[in-house]
């Protein structure tokens, strides 16, 4: 296995080599690059796409090279390609998943899923499926870098629209808590709606500018904490397994106890979990029916009666990740909030804060932020922006990127960030001293 640094280095040459990329055709195309190196680090091959032929791909130029070169032992070997391998070519060529698999690597490491809707994750799905080969990726900060390089060919794909008939779209927290707000007789004909702003401070909003008449600002804000209840059991009570863009793709219910695994936590049905933000629970199930110690958290009362029904023996509390009043302080083993932590007027400052609160030395942090949507068959990826009717590609990279660095500052330690198929992940440890 190579040490960190030298995987760090092999990912920015497989960057640096992407940069030499042919253009072709006059069409936006990707740049891609690949390294091959053996089990001692030494570099075999690398290439860059277009390098001897016009759109011939890095990963199959790159294999090629070795090959030529008289390079024999692909299973002890590593190769670094910036873009997921394709898994369809033209007629006649065998895609590059294929052709890596064939020849027998040992390891991948991935840069960035490739930002077309229609395939992306594929060609990792595919290579994961293949016994005795490893699948990583590249860390965040470099798969950011691959998606500046290409800033043209994601751009292709970043401004997917949603139809009129998405929930997402005719069911927004913002637009629910402005009509409860005109409803109760305030005068207002917009609320703030940032990615920073929560519900705090929409009630110094609206207390700053004399809307409420004769309310407090904590009487304000009790009300919209009331008002978003309504709004998210409006959106999520009745939520089915066909409006989630996982359905796509079942083998995310891995990637859960994968991240767990990193921490080397095999036995987490063992462990005291809460789920903050658990809704009617369609996305426990498969994943927590057999923990023994387990609360789920939900500010909206008709999908915690909903997800009752579905885990029978577990408590349940309606509070906010911003509160969790009735949790004792440090009586936790995991804190897990998944597509929760992008939601309009959240606060994830202070959510943080709590979760570090009933955390136990030592205990895991993992929260995702949602980057995909599906309506029908069709698979968006992305987030929607508050706001705006736009998917974008890098909302939810970013935002995971964000609370990376809040639960640094919040004393966790062995931080990180993974990509899933239609999540992004943020992890960390609660340090033991």
């Amino acid at each position: 296995m190579l040490k960190p640094e030298k995987l760090y280095s092999f990912m920015k040459m497989a960057i640096s080599e992407s940069r030499k990329s042919k253009p072709e055709d006059g069409s936006i195309h990707p740049k891609v690059g690949a390294v091959i190196v053996d089990e001692n680090g030494t570099v075999v091959a690398k290439a860059h796409r277009g390098e001897q032929g016009r759109g011939d791909h890095a990963e199959f130029i790159a294999i090629s090279k070795a090959i030529q070169a008289g390079f024999k032992d692909f299973s002890r070997a590593t190769i670094f390609a910036t873009l997921e391998p394709c898994t369809h070519r033209g007629h006649g060529k065998t895609p590059c998943a294929e052709r890596i698999v064939n020849t027998g690597f040992g390891r991948i490491y991935i840069g960035a899923l490739d930002p077309n809707p229609v395939i992306v994750g594929h060609g990792e799905t595919f290579l994961r499926m293949r016994q005795g080969l490893i699948v990583e990726r590249f860390p965040s900060e470099l798969e950011r870098q691959i998606r500046e390089d290409n800033r043209e060919f994601w751009n292709l794909f970043s401004s997917a629209h949603l139809p009129s008939t998405s929930l997402y779209i005719q069911v927004r927290v913002s637009d629910v808590i402005l009509s409860k707000l005109r409803s109760a007789g305030v005068d207002i004909d917009h609320i703030p709606t940032e990615d920073d702003y929560s519900l705090r401070d929409l009630a110094s909003y609206v207390y700053g500018r004399g809307k409420f008449h004769s309310k407090t600002r904590k009487e304000i804000l009790d009300f919209l904490v009331e008002a978003r209840s309504s709004a998210f059991d409006q959106k999520y009570s009745s939520y089915t397994y066909d409006q989630d863009a996982r359905k796509i793709e079942e083998r995310w219910k891995k990637e859960f106890p994968g991240i767990l695994k990193r921490f080397k936590v095999y036995d987490f049905p063992k462990r005291r979990i809460l789920n903050v933000g658990i809704g009617n629970g369609l996305e426990g199930v498969g994943l927590f029916e057999h923990c023994i110690n387990f609360t789920g958290v939900d500010i909206a009362p008709e999908s915690l009666t909903k997800a009752q029904t579905k885990f029978p023996r577990a408590t349940f509390i309606k509070d906010s990740a911003e509160s969790l009043d009735e949790i004792s302080d440090q009586s936790q083993d995991i804190y897990v909030s998944l597509r929760t932590y992008q939601s309009a007027f959240f606060d994830i400052q202070e959510s943080v804060r709590q979760a570090y609160r009933v955390l136990a030395p030592g205990g895991i942090f993992i929260a995702s932020i949602a980057n995909a949507y599906v309506e029908g068959n069709v698979f968006v990826r992305g987030l929607l922006p508050h706001g705006s009717k736009n998917v974008d590609q890098d909302c939810a990279p970013n935002l995971a990127n964000a609370i990376r660095h809040i639960l640094t500052k919040h004393r966790f330690d062995d931080v990180g960030v993974h990509s899933g198929k239609a999540e992004e992940y943020v992890f960390g440890r609660k340090r033991y001293h």
